[in-house]
């Protein structure tokens, strides 16, 4: 039960002083009733690359957040040694619980950008998973399944999986400032974003199956799937703001999008199984 400013930054979390062995804790890093906590950089330019937390080999979740509200998790690698190139895993990467105003990646403010990209890859079941009412959340500018260079498949189960939540935007809000960097990449896993139960959820400007470039398929094996979900946007919401930025990339998976049981007021406006140009 804290309060911020606390910082969590340039720590090995889960590993052995090489960053090439996990020597497991159950959880890295558990946060309840917390407020304002950062778990990695603040992308000011200085030092961030220094400020990256490597949280890797625990048994429960890298990161668990429950009952907390401004928590910033931003330029770490989850479930990766400190290469960012080999898998350490986690059960989950990032999980979180009755929780609102959590920004995992970075904040599209023209600074520091790329620096507060997360690199989730490697984890047995999640990548982020999000179980119960998570409001007012954005995922933005993170390899989720990926090598740190976005080249090669490090998959977790699940890319990202929200249940029973609302309010989450994963991608870019397409507001012309670093859009492009507020992309996900979501790639090599078996799914790479499931909603169930879940309102109000935006997924835009993404790229999911393919590598960094958009030019290459790293296939997930279905793409983007939702359940008894509403008012899901998958890409542009056509206001003729950012429209092009807002597309998605949905690419080299067995199914590309699948909509079930009674998901309603959807709209798809993506590219589906093509390449980046």
């Amino acid at each position: 039960d804290h309060s911020g400013p606390i910082t969590v930054t340039g720590n090995y979390i889960g590993l052995n002083a090489a960053g090439d062995a996990a020597i497991p804790n159950v959880n890295g890093i558990a946060l309840r009733e917390a407020t304002g906590i950062l778990i990695g950089t603040n992308g000011d330019g200085q030092g961030d690359e220094a400020e990256r937390n490597i949280i890797s080999g625990s048994s429960n979740a890298a990161i668990a957040v429950l009952l907390s509200t401004g928590t910033t998790i931003a330029g770490n690698y989850i479930g990766l040694d400190a290469s960012g190139n080999a898998a350490l895993a986690n059960k989950d990467g990032v999980w979180g619980s009755q929780s609102s105003a959590t920004l995992i990646g970075t904040d599209g403010n023209g600074q520091g950008d790329a620096a507060e990209r997360n690199v989730i890859s490697g984890n047995t079941e999640y990548g982020v998973h999000f179980v119960s009412t998570i409001t007012d959340t954005v995922l933005a500018g993170n390899y989720i399944g990926l090598n740190a260079s976005g080249t090669a498949a490090l998959g977790n189960g699940t890319g990202v999986a929200i249940e029973s939540s609302s309010e989450i935007r994963i991608g870019t809000d397409g507001n012309g400032q670093s859009d492009d960097l507020e992309r996900n990449l979501i790639s090599g896993n078996t799914y790479g974003i499931a909603l169930d139960l879940s309102d109000y959820t935006t997924i835009a400007g993404n790229y999911i199956g393919t590598n960094a470039n958009g030019d290459a398929s790293i296939d997930n094996y279905v793409g983007v799937t939702a359940s008894l979900s509403t008012y899901t946007i998958i890409g542009t919401d056509g206001n003729g703001q950012g429209d092009a930025a807002e597309r998605n990339l949905i690419s080299g998976s067995d199914l590309g999008v699948g909509l079930y049981d009674g998901d309603h007021a959807t709209v798809v406006a993506s590219y589906i199984m093509v390449n980046g140009a």
